[in-house]
C-alpha cells in the first residue's frame, strides 16, 4: 500500500510513519521496521508477494540482503490453485542469481502430517500433496517443526457444546529457505479474535552458521508410542504378523551389510506401528475412562445366568487393561504433571524435548564470556562448549611418555578364560537375553523406538542385531546418534559447566552394548579390586560408603589397630566420562589383555557418534563425539572403570593410604569417577600428598581428565585438634576446601556420611529425604486412584530414593515410624490409617497390599551387605568380620556368640531399635539380631580355638543336639540356662577359663551338652586367656548362609561370675 493515509486509516492508532504494506482482499504483508525496504510487489487471488532489501546492520550501515516474502491463504476446498496459480507465480519470481532467501507464511487449510498436526489424527479438507510439490521445488522447510520437532501446538481450535474441543489442527505455519532455518527462533502462537491463532517467528540475520556444517543439521525428531498402545491385543497381533510375514530384508545371509538390513527393518517397523497406532488409540481412550463402569458391571453380574462365564472373562480382561492404563496415567502424572492427558486417540505420542521448568535455561555465557538470552545465543553457546569438550587432546611425545609411565604400573590382567569369552562371536541367545532384560520404561533414543516395541518382534529383531554385532567385531562402523538433555547441578545457572549432560542412544544400540557389557563386567569382577565398586556384578555404593563409615567410626572411637586420625579427600572430575581420550582407552584395554575382536567392536561404536543437545526444547547442531565415552550406554561404566584403574594402581604402588586391620593399606575408594583418597595426617600424609599430585598430573595428561578443584574438598576424622597439620595446610594451598556440612552429615554417592561424630545417625539428611517425599505427595493426584494403586505408587515412585539413602549407616530413632507417618496422607487421603501396618505390608499373595515395610527394608539392606561381603577373602570380608568383632567387644562388651543366644540379655540389647542408631556397625549388629542365626553345618571342622568361642548352649534351637528329635528343655530349665548365660557364661571359653574344675592340664575334655549329654571330643589346646584371639567361628542365617568371622576375645570381667557349682545338672 503506497497510500500512507490509507494505511493510517486501516491501522488506526497503531500506525507509524515508516510502516509499509501490501494488502489484498485475502492476503497481505505488513512491514513494521525501517530497516526493511520494499523493492517490488505483486499479488494474486489468494496471495501477496514483496521483494525486500534488509539492512542487517542497521540504517547507519550499507550492508543489506535481499529477501522474498510471501503471504498465502489456501483454498478451503480442493482446487488447482497450487498448481495453476501460486506455483507458476512463485517460479516466475525466482529468477536471477544469486537467488534471495525466501519466506512463506500461510494459512494452508491443509496439514503436513495429520498424526502430529491434528489433535485427533484426522486430516484437513485439502490434501497436502500439491502444496508439498510447490515447497519442495524451492527446498523450503517448516521452521516451527525444525526448531520444535516434538512440540504439539495447534493454530485453529474449534469448540463444540460445553466448550469441548471438537477439532484442533495446525493449519498455519511459516516455511523458509535452508539458510534461514538455523537462524530462526521458535514460533509463538497468540490467540486472536478469529478462530485462528497468530504465528510469529524471528530470524537473527546477524548470525552466521558454523562453516563446517553442510545442510541443515536439526533433523525431524522421532516420535514414540505410548506404552498403553502396546497393551492392545489387536496392535500386538498386527506387529506379530508383521514380524512373521515380512519378507526378510536381505540380512547378513542375503546382503553383505547387516547395518543396512537393520535400517530397512527399522523403517518398516515404524511405518507399521504408526499406522496401527491410529486405529487402536480411540479404544484406549475409552478404556481409560471406563474402569469404574466395568467395576460396576462386574459387581452386578449374575453368575447364574447363561453365558455369564464368558461375560465375566471379557469384563475382567477389560478391567485389567483399564487399570493398567490408569496406572500409566498416574505414574506419568507423578513424574511430570504435563503428561496427565497424554492418552490421545492417535497414541503416536511425542516425547517432549522440553525439560521441566525448574531446569529451563534462561541465559548462558559463551566461550568469550558474553552473556545472552536469545535462543540462537543459547544454542550456539551450548554447541561451542560441547564441540570443544568432545575434541581430543593433540598427541605429543610428552603425553606418550606419560601413558607409558602409567601403564607400566603393575596391574591385574583379564584371565585367559574371560579373554577367550570376550573374543567369541555374539550368539543369538546373548542378544535375546540383553533385549529381555531391558527395562520397558527406559527412554527411547532419537529414532523413538522403545524396548517393548522391539520385544514384540523379538525373534526377527534379535536375529538382525546378532548379525550386526558380529559385523561390528570386524571393525565396520555403525552410526550412533544420541540425544542429550541438560540437568542443572549447582553453581551459577549461566555457566554451561554447571549442567550435567544426560545422553541416550537408540535402544537397538543399547541392546548390543548391554550384551557386550555383560561379558566385560563379568571379566572385570575378578580383575578390578574391591575398592572400585561401580557397575559390576555384586558391587554397590554401600560397600564403598560402608568402608569409609566403618573406618571412621573405629578411628573416632580410638580402637586398637586403627589410625588415630585421617583425612578423606573427595575428588571431583570435570565431565569425567566426556573427557576420556580414546587413544588412552585403547592403550588401557590392550594393557588389561582385552582381545582384538572385542576392541574392534568398541571402535565400531566409537567410529563416528554424534549428539544433539536439547536446550529449552530446541536442538543444537550435530556435535561430533570425537572424545569421551557414550553416555547412557551400558558399556561406558565398565570402560570408565578400566580407564581410571591405572591411576588407582599407581597410588597403591606408591604406598599411598592408611593401614586398616583386615584391609591392609587402603588409599582410595572409588565408585566410577567418584574417588575418595584416604591419607594419614602429619608428615607421612604430606609426603603421600606429593606422590598423589604426581600421579594425578600423569593421569590428566595421559587420559584427558581434569580435576575440578573448586568442587573437590576434604574432611578430617579426628578427635584432636588438626588446624596446624602440615597436610591440611598443603591441601588448602592446592585449592581444596574443608567440607563443613551441617551436623557433620556429608552426602556421598546418595548416602549421608556421618563424619562429624561417627557412630551416630544423620537426622537432618533423613528429615530432608522425608520432606522431599512429602513435597512429591502434594503434587500427585489421588482423586482417580484406589488404595492398591497408591501402594504401588509408593513402592515405585515415592520410596526408592529413600531406600538408597538409608542403605548403609545409622538410622534415626523411630525411623520406620517416621516413614509411615510421611506416607499416611497419600495412602489414606488423610492422617487416619484405617488398615494396620501388618495388613498393608503383607505380600499380596498372602492377602495384603504389598507395601514395603520400612523396618523390614532397613534390616534387609544390612543383611544384604553382610551376605555379599562377609565371606569374601579379598580384604573386605576379613575387615568386616574383624570390625564386627571389635564393635561387639569394645562397644557392647560381648562376643559373636551372642548372635546365637536370642534369649539372652545381650542379644536383646543388640536387637533394640536404639542399636541401629549407633552407626554402621550398630546397624549391622541390629540386623543380625532380627534374623535367625544358627551354626553352619560344618562347625565341627573349625580350628580348636574357634570351637572355644562357640556357645555352650543355645537356649532355643539346640543346633548341636545329637538327636534333633530330642525334647527341648522345660521352662524352668530354660530360665535357669538363660540366667547363667546372662551372668557371662556364654561360650566354651567362658566355661574353661572361669571354672577351675574344668581345667585338666594340657588336654581338655569338652562335653558338648545341650540339655542332654553329647559325644566327647578330645582336643589339644593351651589354656585360653581373656586377652587371646580365639580364631574363627562358623555361623549361618535362616537362609543357610555360611558366615566365618575372626573374633578377638570379648570384654568380660577377668573375675569369674558367681555361677552355679555345675553347669550341667541332670535332666529334670
Amino acid at each position: 500500500m503506497q497510500d500512507s493515509a490509507g494505511l493510517a486509516r486501516f491501522l488506526g492508532h497503531h500506525f507509524r510513519p515508516h510502516y509499509k504494506a501490501i494488502l489484498t482482499g485475502d492476503a497481505g504483508i505488513l512491514i513494521l521496521s525501517a530497516t526493511v525496504q520494499p523493492v517490488s510487489c505483486s499479488s494474486g487471488s489468494r496471495w501477496a508477494h514483496m521483494q525486500t532489501s534488509i539492512r542487517t546492520a542497521g540504517l547507519e550501515s550499507a550492508a543489506a540482503i535481499n529477501m522474498d516474502l510471501w503471504s498465502v491463504h489456501g483454498p478451503v476446498r480442493p482446487s488447482t490453485f497450487w498448481t495453476d496459480d501460486l506455483g507458476p507465480a512463485l517460479a516466475a519470481s525466482r529468477t536471477g542469481s544469486p537467488l534471495p532467501d525466501l519466506i512463506i507464511g500461510a494459512d494452508w487449510n491443509a496439514l503436513p502430517d495429520p498424526t502430529r498436526d491434528s489433535l485427533h489424527g484426522t486430516g484437513a479438507s485439502c490434501s497436502w500433496s500439491p502444496i508439498a510439490a510447490v515447497l519442495t521445488a524451492h527446498q523450503l522447510g517448516d521452521v516451527d517443526r525444525v526448531l520444535r520437532p516434538e512440540e504439539r501446538v495447534l493454530s485453529r481450535i474449534v469448540r463444540g457444546p460445553g466448550h469441548s474441543i471438537s477439532s484442533a489442527k495446525r493449519l498455519d505455519s511459516i516455511w523458509a529457505s535452508p539458510r534461514l532455518l538455523p537462524l530462526a527462533s521458535p514460533a509463538r502462537y497468540v490467540n486472536t479474535t478469529s478462530d485462528h491463532r497468530a504465528v510469529s517467528i524471528a530470524f537473527d540475520l546477524g548470525q552466521t552458521r558454523p562453516s563446517h556444517l553442510t545442510g541443515h543439521s536439526r533433523p525431524w525428531s522421532r516420535w514414540t508410542l505410548h506404552p498403553g498402545t502396546l497393551r492392545n491385543p489387536t496392535f500386538r497381533r498386527v506387529l506379530n504378523d508383521f514380524a512373521t510375514d515380512i519378507t526378510p530384508p536381505p540380512g547378513t545371509a542375503f546382503l553383505p551389510d547387516p547395518i543396512a538390513a537393520w535400517a530397512d527393518f527399522e523403517r518398516r517397523l515404524r511405518s507399521v506401528a504408526q499406522t496401527e497406532a491410529r486405529a487402536v488409540g480411540q479404544s484406549h481412550l475409552i478404556a481409560r475412562t471406563a474402569a469404574r463402569d466395568i467395576e460396576l458391571r462386574l459387581e452386578g453380574l449374575d453368575l447364574d445366568l447363561p453365558g455369564a462365564g464368558n461375560t465375566l472373562a471379557e469384563l475382567t480382561a477389560a478391567l485389567l487393561v483399564a487399570r493398567q492404563i490408569r496406572l500409566d496415567t498416574a505414574q506419568m502424572s507423578a513424574v511430570d504433571p504435563r503428561l496427565v492427558n497424554v492418552f490421545r486417540p492417535s497414541t503416536w505420542l511425542n516425547r517432549a524435548n522440553d525439560t521441566s521448568e525448574v531446569t529451563r535455561i534462561s541465559s548462558l555465557l559463551n566461550s568469550s564470556g558474553h552473556g545472552g538470552t536469545t535462543d540462537t545465543h543459547l544454542l550456539d553457546a551450548v554447541w561451542a562448549f560441547y564441540q570443544s569438550l568432545y575434541t581430543p587432546n593433540p598427541s605429543s611425545a610428552l603425553r606418550t611418555s606419560h601413558i607409558t609411565t602409567l601403564l607400566s604400573t603393575p596391574t591385574n590382567r583379564i584371565s585367559t578364560h574371560h579373554g577367550q569369552s570376550l573374543s567369541l562371536p555374539f550368539t543369538h541367545a546373548e542378544i535375546s537375553d540383553a533385549l529381555s532384560a531391558a527395562q520397558d520404561t527406559s527412554a527411547p533414543g532419537p529414532n523413538g523406538l522403545t524396548y517393548p516395541l522391539l520385544k514384540l518382534v523379538a525373534p526377527l529383531a534379535t536375529d538382525l542385531l546378532t548379525h550386526m554385532a558380529n559385523d561390528m567385531r570386524e571393525g565396520n562402523p555403525v552410526p550412533v546418534p544420541l540425544r542429550t538433555t541438560l540437568l542443572y547441578k549447582r553453581g551459577p545457572r549461566n555457566d554451561i559447566g554447571n549442567y550435567r549432560p544426560i545422553s541416550v542412544s537408540n535402544v537397538h544400540i543399547r541392546v548390543l552394548t548391554r550384551a557386550a557389557a555383560r561379558r566385560l563386567q563379568s571379566a572385570l569382577a575378578t580383575t578390578l579390586p574391591w575398592y572400585q565398586a561401580a557397575f559390576m556384578p555384586g558391587r554397590r555404593t554401600t560397600s564403598i560408603v560402608g568402608a569409609l563409615l566403618g573406618c571412621a567410626e573405629h578411628t573416632y572411637a580410638e580402637y586398637p589397630g586403627y589410625p588415630t586420625s585421617f583425612v578423606a579427600i573427595f575428588l571431583d572430575q570435570q565431565k569425567a566420562y566426556d573427557r576420556i581420550d580414546r587413544s588412552w582407552l585403547w592403550a588401557v584395554l590392550l594393557r588389561f589383555g582385552v582381545p582384538h575382536p572385542f576392541i574392534a567392536f568398541l571402535q565400531s561404536l566409537n567410529s563416528s557418534p554424534t549428539t544433539q543437545v536439547v536446550v529449552n526444547g530446541l536442538l543444537t547442531y550435530l556435535v561430533p563425539l570425537a572424545a569421551g565415552l557414550l553416555q547412557g550406554d551400558p558399556l561406558s561404566c565398565a570402560l570408565y572403570n578400566m580407564a581410571l584403574q591405572p591411576l588407582l594402581d599407581a597410588l597403591a604402588h606408591l604406598q599411598v593410604g592408611i593401614i586398616v586391620p583386615g584391609l591392609g593399606r587402603i588409599g582410595s575408594l572409588a565408585f566410577a569417577d567418584d574417588v575418595t583418597l584416604l591419607l594419614p595426617l602429619g608428615p607421612e600424609g604430606l609426603q603421600q600428598w606429593s606422590q598423589v599430585l604426581h600421579a594425578l598430573s600423569l593421569y590428566e595428561s595421559a587420559s584427558g581428565a581434569r580435576l575440578n578443584r573448586a568442587k573437590s574438598g576434604y574432611f578430617v576424622v579426628s578427635k584432636g585438634p588438626t588446624r596446624t597439620d602440615p597436610l591440611l595446610q598443603a591441601l588448602q594451598a592446592w585449592g581444596l576446601r574443608p567440607l563443613t556440612p551441617a551436623n557433620g552429615e556429608l552426602p556421598h554417592l546418595g548416602h549421608p556420611l556421618q563424619l562429624g561424630t561417627p557412630g551416630t545417625p544423620c537426622p537432618i539428611s533423613f528429615a530432608d529425604r522425608l520432606a522431599a517425599i512429602g513435597t512429591r505427595i502434594e503434587l500427585m493426584e489421588t482423586s482417580d486412584t484406589d488404595l492398591l494403586l497408591r501402594v504401588r505408587l509408593c513402592n515405585s515412585l515415592l520410596t526408592p530414593m529413600l531406600w538408597h539413602h538409608t542403605a548403609v549407616g545409622g538410622l534415626p530413632l523411630n525411623a520406620g515410624k517416621l516413614v509411615r507417618q510421611t506416607l499416611r496422607p497419600f495412602l489414606y487421603k488423610g492422617n487416619t490409617a484405617w488398615l494396620d501396618n501388618e495388613t498393608i505390608c503383607r505380600p499380596r499373595p498372602c492377602g495384603g497390599l504389598g507395601l514395603v515395610d520400612p523396618d523390614a527394608m532397613f534390616t534387609g539392606q544390612a543383611i544384604s551387605l553382610l551376605a555379599k561381603h562377609l565371606l569374601d577373602d579379598d580384604g573386605y570380608g576379613p575387615w568386616l568380620r574383624n570390625g564386627l568383632s571389635i564393635a561387639l567387644h569394645h562397644t557392647y562388651g560381648s562376643s559373636p556368640s551372642v548372635l546365637l543366644l536370642p534369649g539372652s540379655a545381650a542379644h536383646k540389647r543388640l536387637g533394640h531399635e536404639l542399636t541401629r542408631t549407633e552407626g554402621f556397625w550398630g546397624r549391622l549388629l541390629h540386623a543380625l539380631c532380627q534374623v535367625r542365626v544358627t551354626l553352619d553345618p560344618g562347625w565341627s571342622t573349625l580350628p580348636v580355638l574357634a570351637l572355644l568361642e562357640l556357645p555352650w548352649h543355645d537356649a532355643t534351637s539346640l543346633p548341636l543336639a545329637p538327636d534333633p528329635s530330642a525334647p527341648g528343655p522345660t521352662e524352668k530349665r530354660r530360665k535357669k540356662i538363660i540366667a547363667v548365660i546372662n551372668q557371662g557364661w556364654q561360650t566354651w571359653g567362658d566355661v574353661l577359663w572361669r571354672h577351675p574344675l574344668l581345667h585338666l592340664g594340657p588336654y581338655l575334655l569338652l562335653l558338648v551338652a545341650f540339655g542332654t549329654t553329647g559325644p566327647a571330643r578330645r582336643c589339644r589346646a593351651p589354656h585360653p586367656s581373656p586377652k587371646r584371639s580365639l580364631g574363627h567361628q562358623g555361623l549361618s542365617t535362616q537362609h543357610a548362609m555360611g558366615l566365618a568371622m575372626d573374633f578377638p576375645p570379648h570384654a568380660h570381667s577377668n573375675q569369674p561370675p558367681q555361677g552355679p557349682t555345675t553347669l550341667f545338672p541332670p535332666p529334670e
